[in-house]
């Protein structure tokens, strides 16, 4: 098949490809003063890939809405528009100017490169902000060097999307100042570039020449859809001129050009890139609308509540009006940071019976006009106001030493509930996860110091308000307290003459105390009857040692008697017992000496030691004791003349 030869300006390659023949094949010429003929069939795969790319992107942005900025812009997410895409094109950069000396040949600079082109895919969420930064169109200067264009990119403040999408600025044309054929500027690149789904390069701008009939450089043109034209050149019929600025966005300024007897000249401004960011609207709806009156603070909380669909997470702009009074056309901003919920405060009605209609609901804005949503739609949906309740908490309570209360509860309240414990009623703190009613023993636990329970009532956005005050008075720790430990020492039978004193008294419980005594006679089992004193007085006639305590008990903390530090011991002596003396006896002769003395068969023993002996005789009724007889043993005098 025969080829077709074309010869004509890339600008309406794409409507002179459709009218090719089918099947054929396309080989572009370009034709310029300097380069004559050149085939170029890369340039034709490259347009025809840009062709296609359009047309994918076309497609894309289908039913999407797409903001342009030429100018540096905040853009503010609207709720549920995730992903945005951001096409990002570079400032072109300035051609490079011309200078001559009269009678020299014509001089002509260099063009600036075109803007590079970016995109990005970048998931967000409603409310994020991005800053459109758009970049500028390098500026040409007279008989010196092009300015570089500036990069366009987006900053933000979340890491993920700060320089997420960039385009780099073409280079400004080299000024042709001595001759020769200076380089022209390089279009923004890849390199410098960042876009998650395309990135693409600007044209560079064409070369300056020197010499009679010489034209200067063309600006390179910016990349991808949308890039601008760069600047045309300046020919022998232009004579001396500044060089053609390039055309939005992001196309590289021409060339200047300086005849043989012309001045200085500058080059064509770049022109400045641009910011592009699309998205998708949601269809916002609301299935329903509370409205609580906050206190006397002259404010009401309005609640939304919808599906998750239908109030996605983002910063909303809710029109509504009122009735008492009546009021058309109002606003306020509210923020869902749950998806299907949000809240907003109003001072335009605080009267219990008032009504709210919601009837529009928007999202995101631009800082351009920030009173305008960029997604928006009707509802239609209202509520009465109703007043807010702190609701009541229960009764005081007063526990023992280390027990848990009872459940403390709060009734007849509005919104949610933070149950917060002070030491002191003044200073109070969070009871973690202690979020409804009632706030449980359990949550509670066992206290040994008196503490104070409040409960921090929130409705909606109404300030938060507390509760009355719960006091859980604890009673101090019951001590049995501590009796004498000395003890006393009685003969056996004897009657013990100490009291048993109390050291320390039984306190702390519930009063009254009860005290009760017990012995070791039984094994400290049973109390002694009539035995209820702090002290106690041991009876007489003992005739063991024995031990005694003291127990104690209060009115409901501890019930069982309990044992106080230390025991009382009535030591009680041994019985004591005068021993067993021989009773064989001895016969003598009349004046005549006993040869055997008494011998002692058990010695004398028991009670207080020393033990003293005495001996006494018949002779006087046993009456007075014989002198120096104090042996256990005893050997009777010589001499009886009777039977003694």
């Amino acid at each position: 098949m025969k080829n077709r030869v074309l010869t004509f300006d890339s600008k309406v390659l794409k409507a002179k490809i459709k009218a090719l023949p089918k099947k054929c094949n396309a080989v572009l010429f370009l034709y310029n003063a300097k380069n004559k003929f050149n085939t170029t069939p890369y340039m034709i795969r490259k347009l025809l890939y840009s062709f296609l790319f359009f047309i994918f992107l076309q497609t894309v942005v289908f039913g999407q809405t797409t903001r342009t900025y030429t100018t540096n812009t905040s853009f503010v997410v609207p709720a549920g528009s995730t992903p945005i895409t951001v096409d990002c094109w570079g400032g072109g950069g300035a051609g490079g100017g011309s200078t001559n000396i009269s009678g020299t040949s014509a001089k002509g600079g260099a063009g600036g490169g075109g803007g590079a082109y970016a995109r990005s895919v970048l998931t967000v969420t409603g409310g994020n902000q991005i800053n459109a930064v758009v970049g500028v169109g390098g500026i040409g200067n007279s008989g010196a060097d092009g300015n570089d264009g500036g990069f366009s990119n987006i900053t933000s403040s979340i890491p993920s999307l700060n320089n997420a999408v960039r385009a780099a600025g073409g280079s400004g044309g080299k000024g042709n100042i001595s001759g020769g054929s200076p380089l022209g500027g390089a279009g923004g690149t890849v390199a410098n570039s960042v876009g998650t789904f395309t990135r693409t390069a600007g044209n560079n701008g064409g070369d300056g020449d020197t010499g009679f009939g010489i034209e200067s450089g063309a600006g390179g043109s910016g990349a991808g859809t949308g890039g601008g034209a760069g600047g045309g050149v300046r020919d022998f019929w232009d004579g001396t001129n500044n060089g053609v600025a390039g055309s939005i966005f992001g196309g590289g300024g021409g060339g200047a050009r300086t005849s043989q007897t012309g001045g200085s000249r500058a080059g064509g401004d770049g022109a400045a890139g641009k910011v592009a960011v699309t998205y998708t609207c949601q269809t916002y709806s609301i299935t329903s609308v509370a409205g609580i009156i906050c206190g006397s603070s002259g404010a009401s909380s309005i609640t939304l509540t919808g599906t998750a669909a239908g109030l996605p997470v983002g910063i909303y702009t809710v029109t509504y009006n009122t009735t008492t009074p009546t009021l058309t056309g109002r606003t306020a901003t509210m923020t869902v940071t749950t998806p299907g919920s949000g809240s907003f405060l109003t001072t335009d009605i605080s009267t219990v019976g008032s009504t709210i209609r919601i009837t529009n609901l928007g999202s995101g804005s631009e800082s351009a006009n920030p009173s305008v949503s960029l997604c928006s739609n009707s509802v239609n949906s209202s509520a009465t106001l109703v007043a807010s309740s702190i609701g009541a908490v229960s009764a005081n309570q007063t526990i023992c030493y280390n027990t848990q209360p009872n459940n403390i509860t709060l009734t007849g309240n509005t919104g949610t509930i933070q149950w917060q414990v002070s030491s002191d009623n003044s200073a109070f703190s969070d009871v973690l996860g202690a979020t409804s009613s009632p706030l449980t023993s359990a949550q509670i636990g066992a206290l040994t110091a008196t503490r104070y329970y409040r409960a921090v009532v929130t409705t909606g956005l109404c300030p938060a308000v507390n509760s009355g005050v719960v006091t859980v008075t604890v009673r101090s720790q019951f001590s049995t307290g501590t009796i004498a430990s000395t003890g006393e020492t009685i003969c056996y039978g004897g009657t013990p003459a100490t009291t048993i004193g109390s050291t320390t008294d039984a306190s702390g419980g519930d009063a009254p105390i009860t005290y009760s005594w017990r012995s070791s006679a039984d094994g400290y089992a049973a109390a002694i009857s009539g035995a209820t004193s702090s002290t106690y007085l041991p009876p007489a006639g003992l005739t063991a040692t024995t031990s005694y305590r003291r127990y104690a008990k209060d009115n409901t903390c501890s019930t069982t008697p309990a044992v106080a530090t230390g025991t009382w011991q009535v030591t009680v002596r041994s019985q004591f017992s005068t021993g067993t003396i021989a009773s064989t006896g001895e016969t003598i002769c009349y004046g005549g000496t006993p040869a055997t003395t008494i011998g002692s068969t058990t010695d004398a023993s028991g009670g207080v030691t020393p033990i003293t002996y005495s001996w006494r005789s018949s002779a006087d009724g046993y009456a007075a004791a014989i002198s120096g007889a104090t042996s256990s043993t005893y050997l009777p005098p010589a001499g009886l003349t009777a039977t003694t």
